[in-house]
């Protein structure tokens, strides 16, 4: 059940995620060739706009894959899926850093790796809610959550002195780190916070809470505080971008560039209307969604590298 507000499916949502993140990485290979003198004044500011649509694209997918997992029947499964997409977009990555002259590759972050990781977090700390033996399991968390602190540590370190730590290149690095996890964390404690919000709901209506929620109203508190959560978060690493600026300018701790980062709040804009449905869905849709991060990189790399001979 849905009203007519929420009119977005997770098909949809997959959809606009998809075109954020082409604009994105079309505007991210237009700013290697602005850094390398081969295009003009035009070129960045398309370059500009770009990637300021493109910072809708994890938060979306971010969003969808949480959901994913909360629904999903086997979770494990559903990572090791996840798994095989972030090695083949690792190979393409490699061939195109290693094999070719490609600017501030060093650079090049792979959202993927951070997705992957944060799910794996997020499955592990899920048995703590297990009783006994089981309830152990959630220790391992925190081997995820050290690679992802050791990927921010790192980019803070390297903005810091100045320097490219040569053996951790960014392109196997959780690129997000912290706020990637911070990203998908909002979205996972949505639902117990939508769960407290229901409580008064379905009180103050005389309903009970199970069948509370499977109304359109508590999707709309759950798309209402995984939205909160989002600009909550935004607005917190945007405040700490700017400690320590100095009199010239400089943050040092803005290692996600904060000012552009923040365009992603504008992902509620989609999220609020999120109706909790899958939508179109098939088996052929899956591998599309499947192969689409790959596939979209290797042929934007490959028409700038007939076109401009990169």
């Amino acid at each position: 059940m849905y009203n007519k507000k929420q009119y977005l499916n997770g098909f949809v949502l997959k959809i606009l995620a998809f075109v954020f993140m082409t604009l994105d990485h079309v505007g991210l290979m237009l700013s290697f060739q602005w850094n390398g003198a081969s295009l003009g004044e035009t070129a960045l500011i398309v370059s500009n706009v770009f990637r300021c649509a493109g910072r809708l694209a994890f938060p979306l997918i971010a969003f969808l894959l949480v959901e994913g997992l909360l629904h999903t029947r086997n979770k494990w499964k559903y990572l090791l899926r996840i798994g095989i997409l972030t090695a083949s977009t690792l190979v393409i990555e490699a061939i195109a850093l290693f094999g070719f002259n490609l600017a501030d590759g060093s650079k090049l972050y792979n959202p993927l790796i951070d997705l992957l990781a944060v799910i794996l977090f997020l499955i592990l700390i899920s048995y703590l809610k297990e009783e006994g033996k089981k309830k152990a399991i959630a220790l391992t968390a925190l081997l995820p959550l050290a690679f992802i602190i050791l990927s921010t540590v790192t980019m803070v370190y390297e903005k810091l002195m100045n320097v490219t730590i040569l053996w951790f290149p960014g392109f196997i690095r959780a690129g997000y780190g912290v706020l990637g996890l911070a990203i998908a964390l909002a979205f996972y404690l949505a639902y117990p916070v939508a769960d407290l919000m229901s409580k008064r709901f379905a009180e103050a209506s005389g309903v009970n809470v199970e069948v509370f929620k499977e109304t359109a109203a508590y999707r709309q508190n759950a798309n209402v505080a995984a939205s909160a959560l989002l600009v909550l978060v935004m607005v917190i690493f945007w405040g700490i971008s700017f400690i320590g600026k100095d009199v010239s300018g400089n943050r040092p701790l803005d290692i996600y560039s904060m000012s552009i980062e923040t365009y992603g709040i504008l992902s509620v804009a989609f999220i609020y209307f999120y109706n909790g449905k899958r939508g179109y869905d098939s088996k052929a849709w899956r591998w599309i969604s499947y192969l689409y991060f790959p596939m979209h990189i290797a042929i934007i790399f490959g028409i700038f590298y007939l076109i401009l001979c990169i």
